[in-house]
């Protein structure tokens, strides 16, 4: 800029007009990219963030997270929590005592917790191990779109005395035999139901859940 400074004083009058339109020039565009320059970069950053806001993500739901009692009006059923040790490790256990009396009703725990559901709604399934004793259990999700009870959900079985791994993805899960067919949603899903029901048998039987994952 100095420079034009020195050429438009001993310039011609038509050549130091034209230096000094020149060196305006120069200078608007000098505060264009020192006004525009940090914006540019605030820009930029933000394009960089993800477009999904539902990133993927493990979150551990302890079992005294409002797990409840649930059964029909003949069969029993009845829940507590208790520290066990299995296979080395102390657990915080959920401790679930089921004695289904029909096929067609339900024994069993069920979650209502609030903020847990509404992390079911944008998950992708769950994951837990169970401590049983052989029988089968049912793992339903109920949703708002369902009154009749014929959730989706698939069946366990778990082994005597043995730990198993339970994984379970929400686009695998299915409506029981002879159900009405309905759409799953997720985002209808209002609890999740550890259970004795349907396919599973009638009987007693006890499940042990622990190291319970929503992802």
């Amino acid at each position: 800029m100095n420079i034009l400074k020195v050429l438009t004083r001993s310039a011609p009058p038509r050549t130091r007009r034209r230096l000094s339109v020149l060196a305006g020039f120069f200078t608007l565009i000098s505060l264009f990219l020192l006004l525009s320059g940090p914006a540019l970069v605030f820009s930029q950053s933000d394009s960089d963030e993800p477009e999904d806001s539902e990133l993927s993500t493990v979150e551990a739901v302890p079992p005294t997270s409002g797990w409840l009692a649930n059964n029909d009006n003949k069969s029993s059923a009845n829940v507590s929590v208790v520290k066990e040790l299995i296979d080395g490790q102390e657990w915080d256990v959920l401790v679930i005592n089921a004695n289904l009396k029909a096929n067609n009703g339900w024994a069993g725990a069920v979650l209502t917790d609030a903020n847990i559901i509404q992390r079911l709604q944008n998950a992708g399934g769950v994951r837990f191990k169970v401590l049983g004793d052989g029988k089968k259990w049912r793992v339903n999700l109920p949703t708002n779109n369902i009154p009749d009870g014929s959730f989706y959900g698939t069946t366990i079985t778990t082994q005597n005395k043995k730990v198993s791994s339970i994984d379970i993805s929400f686009a695998l899960l299915k409506q029981p035999n002879g159900a009405k067919k309905v759409v799953f949603s997720k985002y209808k899903i209002n609890g999740i139901r550890i259970e004795r029901a349907n396919d599973t048998g009638t009987g007693a039987s006890v499940i042990k859940v622990f190291d319970f994952e929503i992802f």
